[in-house]
C-alpha cells in the first residue's frame, strides 16, 4: 500500500505501509534482514525518482526483481484474477495502469539478477543479494532458477504440513529445475494437461481466460504506443500465457503449500515433460 504525504511546505513524501506478514503456514518468504529488505526498497524508489517515475503511480506496487529482461508485477490476485476491481470501468482502468507500468519499466534491464541496492558513498545502483532467498546476485537466469526453486523446497519442508509433504508433489521444485531450462528461453493460465471437474472451478476458468487475454492484449498496446514493440513482435506479451510462464507459475502456486494445488502442479509438469519427449526433445537441455 503507497501513499503520498504533502505537507504545508510543499515537501511531498511517499510512504509505503508495509502489510504484516504472512500466516507462519506459508513459511519465511524474506530471508534477508529487515533493515536490509527496507534499503532495497528504498533503492528501488530512489531509482524509480532518478528516471522522472512517480513511485505514488503504482510503480511501487511492484515487486522489484531485477533481471536481463524485465520487471515482473505483483498484483493481488483479487485484482488481477476474477474478481473485479471496482466498477467494470475502474477495473478496466487499473488494467490499462497495471500494463502501462509493466511495459514502462520493462526497459530497464541490468547485467545480474538479484535486488536493486543503492551505495550510500557513490550513490550509484548496483544488483546485491535477492530479499527471497538471500542469495545472489546471479550472472544466468538458470542460476537463479536454481536457487529459487531449491528455497522454495527448504521452506515447504520447515512450514507444510505432514501429510502435504508425504505426496509425490512435494517434489515439483525438483521437475521445476529441469522444465525451466527446457522453456525458460522462450519465456497457459491453467496447468497443461489438468481437466477440472469442480463445477466452481470450471466457473473461475471461463470467467478468468477472456481477462487474462484482455490483460495480454493490454500489455501489447502498451508496447506498440511506448515503442518497445511493433504490431505482431511485443516481447512482453509474447511470454505470457506461454508455457514458460506457466512453469514459473507452477513454483509459486507452490508455495501456498495446498496438496490439490501441488497435485495439479505436478501433472502439469508431467503432460509438459511428455510432450517434450515425443516431441524428439528428450536429451536436449
Amino acid at each position: 500500500m503507497v501513499r503520498r504525504i504533502l505537507f504545508a511546505d510543499g515537501i511531498s513524501w511517499v510512504a509505503r505501509i508495509r502489510l504484516p506478514p504472512l500466516p507462519a503456514a506459508f513459511g519465511d518468504g524474506e530471508l534477508l534482514d529487515v533493515a536490509s529488505i527496507l534499503k532495497v526498497e528504498v533503492s528501488s524508489l530512489q531509482f524509480l525518482r532518478g528516471q522522472n517515475l512517480d513511485p505514488s503511480s503504482g510503480s511501487a506496487c511492484l515487486q522489484y526483481r531485477f533481471n536481463r529482461r524485465c520487471w515482473s508485477p505483483n498484483c493481488e490476485r483479487k485484482k488481477c484474477g476474477v474478481r473485479q476491481y471496482g466498477t467494470p470501468d475502474q477495473d478496466r482502468m487499473f488494467r490499462q495502469q497495471m500494463a502501462s507500468i509493466q511495459v514502462t519499466l520493462a526497459p530497464f534491464t541490468f547485467d545480474q539478477i538479484g535486488s536493486l541496492y543503492r551505495d550510500e558513498q557513490t550513490s550509484d545502483f548496483f544488483i546485491g543479494p535477492e530479499v527471497e532467498t538471500g542469495k545472489g546476485p546471479w550472472a544466468s537466469s538458470l542460476d537463479y532458477y536454481t536457487d529459487v526453486a531449491d528455497h522454495a523446497l527448504r521452506t515447504y519442508v520447515g512450514s507444510a504440513e505432514p501429510d502435504v509433504q508425504e505426496c509425490c508433489s512435494f517434489a515439483n521444485p525438483i521437475l521445476f529445475k529441469y522444465l525451466i531450462s527446457l522453456y525458460g528461453h522462450r519465456l497457459e493460465p491453467e496447468p497443461p494437461g489438468h481437466v477440472e471437474t469442480n463445477p466452481a472451478a470450471i466457473d473461475r476458468i471461463r470467467m478468468t481466460r477472456p481477462r487474462l487475454k484482455e490483460y495480454k492484449d493490454l500489455v501489447e498496446i502498451a508496447e506498440v504506443r511506448m515503442g518497445i514493440g511493433k504490431e505482431g513482435n511485443t516481447p512482453i506479451a509474447s511470454l505470457m500465457l506461454s508455457d514458460a510462464a506457466s512453469v514459473f507459475q507452477g513454483l509459486v502456486r507452490y508455495g501456498g503449500h495446498q496438496k490439490h494445488v501441488n497435485d495439479e502442479g505436478i501433472e502439469a509438469y508431467l503432460t509438459l515433460l511428455r510432450g517434450h519427449i515425443k516431441s524428439g526433445g528428450c536429451g536436449d537441455s
